[in-house]
């Protein structure tokens, strides 16, 4: 269905057709040619390691600038445990301090990316967000006050979350 997708939206979009395992390593050829018959001149990347492609095409004058989003995650996780594991962090923090922004979705990732060197001034803060009338359903905001009542909550805040538990999330603040 992304096909539907993309000829709705006001702008074009290329797919490289990539599959997530070899991205790394196989996104460079696909973005120097998008972006020279494109005229791209800034890379926005879904993930850091999408990045480092990007940075080589920086490199190579073909783009002006690069962005990369942060998911706490990713800058937690080390993909190659044993004796890979520091060259695998290493080239991590080498590619989000090179990139030209920084933007993770809370102020915890914000804070892991300072943690691994990324300067303060490259790090904007962009939480993840929705549309909240997509969500709207009048039928449960009409059962709303009978279920507090069932469950002796009426006259109080009640706040819904849907999220790991565990503490780095701040649930409970």
């Amino acid at each position: 269905g992304a096909a539907a997708v993309d000829a709705a939206l006001p702008h074009p979009v290329v797919r490289a057709g990539r599959s997530v395992n070899w991205m790394r390593l196989t996104v460079l050829p696909a973005l120097l040619r998008v972006a020279r018959e494109h005229r791209i001149t800034h890379v926005m990347t879904g993930h850091w390691y999408v990045a480092a492609p990007a940075l080589i095409a920086r490199r190579m004058g073909v783009v002006d600038q690069v962005y990369a989003a942060a998911h706490a995650r990713e800058l937690m996780k080390n993909m190659l445990p044993g004796p890979l594991g520091p060259a695998y962090v290493a080239h991590r923090r080498q590619v989000l301090r090179a990139v030209d922004g920084t933007f993770p979705v809370s102020s915890y990732t914000g804070d892991l990316l300072r943690a691994d060197g990324v300067a303060p001034e490259r790090i904007h803060v962009v939480p993840n967000g929705t549309t909240p009338e997509r969500f709207d359903n009048p039928a449960a905001r009409a059962e709303a006050p009978r279920l507090r009542a069932r469950l002796g909550l009426t006259g109080v805040p009640l706040l819904a979350t849907v999220a790991r538990l565990v503490s780095r999330k701040g649930i409970d603040t």
